[in-house]
């Protein structure tokens, strides 16, 4: 009995010394707050409140970079590509990527066509010169390679205009068609040829007798093609009844029994 007597005492002590503490706290709060702010004590007890900071010894990992797709590169006659993203599904932790392949794009229907060259082709051509010796000339038969397009009679005549070769002038062969001569148009009709020359063709040198000569050779070299059997010869794009002064006769078709 004695001793709860004395517990309870005890137990009233330090309530009432607890109490006093706490009257004397509440009566001197701000001296206390200054002397503990002076001495630092406040901030020790904040470090130990804060949790601290547990390192461990494992090396960091990263998250691994997520993945792109690259689009191939496009160049000519390679198909371009596009990535399309597929719709997430519930239960799906990454996102398809398919790629579908462009069609090629097609030439336009209107573009330009490539213009197509004409290619020249090659055949054995009969020219006619002339041989003169110092006194006399005649006519004399030439074979050589030429080149032509669309009408290898215009291209054989305008090689019989343009005068023998290198090695044709050393067998003294010359021609007596005046030089400034042209072809304006050469047309085929009924085994007639119309060959319209220039003003130039009327003038020979060499007068009536070269004049001759000079329309021989003309008429000989076309007749050599199988469709040709005479020649009208025409002036500017006209009919003349003489070529020269002296009355050499060309308005109508000749032919090599006419000469």
């Amino acid at each position: 009995m004695k001793r709860k007597r004395t517990a309870s005492l005890g137990c009233l002590f330090w309530i009432a010394l607890i109490l006093l503490i706490l009257v004397i706290f509440l009566f001197n709060r701000s001296r206390i707050e200054q002397v503990l702010e002076a001495t630092g004590f406040i901030d020790v007890l904040s470090s130990v409140q804060e949790k601290p900071e547990i390192k461990t010894d494992e090396p960091e990992t990263k998250a691994p970079a997520k993945e792109t797709a690259e689009e191939p590169a496009s160049g000519p006659g390679k198909p371009e590509s596009r990535i399309e993203e597929k719709p997430k599904e519930a239960d799906d932790s990454f996102v398809a990527l398919e790629i579908v392949p462009q069609e090629a794009p097609t030439q336009a229907e209107d573009s330009p066509a490539v213009e197509e060259t004409q290619t020249k082709r090659l055949r054995r051509a009969t020219l006619y010169f002339v041989f003169h010796d110092g006194t006399s000339g005649e006519l004399r038969r030439v074979v050589r390679p030429i080149y032509y397009t669309d009408s290898p009679l215009t291209d054989t005549l305008k090689a019989l205009l343009e005068g023998p070769s290198a090695s044709e002038l050393n067998q003294n062969l010359l021609s007596l068609v005046p030089q400034k001569s042209e072809i304006r148009s050469v047309a085929v009709k009924d085994g007639v040829a119309f060959i319209d020359m220039t003003e130039a063709f009327r003038f020979n040198s060499f007068g009536y007798e070269g004049a001759v000569l000079q329309l021989k050779q003309l008429i000989y070299t076309a007749t050599e093609f199988p469709t040709v059997d005479q020649v009208q010869f025409l002036i500017e794009g006209v009919k003349q009844q003489y070529l020269n002064p002296e009355g050499l006769y060309i308005g109508k078709p000749l032919g090599r029994e006419d000469l």
